[in-house]
């Protein structure tokens, strides 16, 4: 059995606050997956772009298959104003990046605004990271449901196979990550502080097992026994240059999100455990449980178990 298995047998639930500390992990990793050599900005947008370019299509599947990619002119353009406000962006800095997606060909402008054409979506490097960001999904939903926190998921109502199953997932997944990302945005600011403050937290329980966390009865390991994380750390981990993140970390200081000590940067547990990010983890538990309920209604979570190695939970 698995030390996160082996965790979940000594608890009588998933702590919401370990779940959240995974999640963050894995909404890291996946951010690393989709801006690739790219600022993690101009992965934000497009990511924002195309789900907002096709959530009419989301709402109502009669209208389209996961079978194929959906058309161009079944994309909705989204003005630089609505991106801007989404992950509360400067209007200048939504515009200059979007003109820089426009420049090299992934992003179409139109007098309505942006989309994400499907040539884009469809070239080699996107593909491969579609494969990816579904890949890193699929064992993030393994690692939970070892951790017992995904109870009562309703069954398939569709049977779901191959690129569809990616589709399906991946554009699952892109209505997740924006709404987690906005519920830190009301808190931190902005997407920057938000995936600044994300990166600290995750290098300060960087190499923790579920067993070990699972000693704190509140979820949150006390602040000596954090890794200090230092600016070029951060800034490595989620592709930003050092200043940028420098400047973001004052604005996490100023508000209690982070604390300087004489090894580093560090989370603290008084802000962990403030009701404002209380209420952002059982937010989150929320949506946690929406994601993989509508992953498992398409058919994706009965593929993945059918095809789960013995070695999987």
């Amino acid at each position: 059995m698995s030390s996160i298995a082996s965790a979940a047998a000594r608890a009588s639930a998933a702590h919401p606050r370990i779940v959240a500390r995974l999640a963050i992990e894995f909404l890291i990793d996946q951010l690393q997956i989709a801006r690739g050599d790219g600022r993690p900005v101009d992965a934000m947008l497009m990511l924002a772009i195309t789900q907002t370019n096709i959530a009419h299509l989301l709402r109502d599947e009669s209208q389209f298959t996961f079978d194929t990619p959906v058309a161009d002119e079944h994309r909705r353009p989204v003005s630089v104003n609505a991106l801007a406000a989404s992950l509360r962006l400067p209007f200048e800095t939504a515009r200059r990046r979007i003109n820089h997606l426009i420049a090299i060909g992934v992003c179409c402008a139109t007098p309505a605004g942006v989309y994400v054409p499907q040539a884009a979506l469809e070239a080699p490097r996107d593909v491969l990271s579609a494969r990816a960001v579904y890949e890193r999904l699929r064992r993030f939903y393994f690692d939970l449901r070892a951790l017992g926190a995904l109870p009562d998921l309703p069954d398939a109502s569709r049977r779901i196979e191959g690129q569809a199953s990616v589709r399906a997932a991946v554009r699952t997944f892109g209505g997740y990550m924006l709404r987690v990302l906005d519920a830190l945005n009301r808190r931190e600011g902005d997407v920057v502080e938000a995936l600044t403050l994300m990166a600290l937290i995750c290098i300060n329980t960087e190499g923790v097992t579920g067993a070990e966390l699972y000693a704190y009865p509140t979820g949150v390991m006390p602040d000596e026994k954090r890794k200090p994380a230092r600016i070029a750390e951060i800034a490595a981990r989620i592709g930003m240059p050092p200043e940028t993140v420098r400047r973001r970390i004052s604005g996490l200081v100023a508000r209690g999100s982070c604390v300087r000590t004489r090894r580093g940067l560090i989370a603290p547990a008084t802000s962990l455990m403030s009701p404002e990010m209380g209420a952002i983890v059982l937010e989150h538990a929320s949506e946690l449980q929406r994601l993989f309920a509508r992953l498992a209604q398409l058919g994706v979570l009965e593929l993945w178990n059918r095809a789960a190695p013995a070695s999987e939970p």
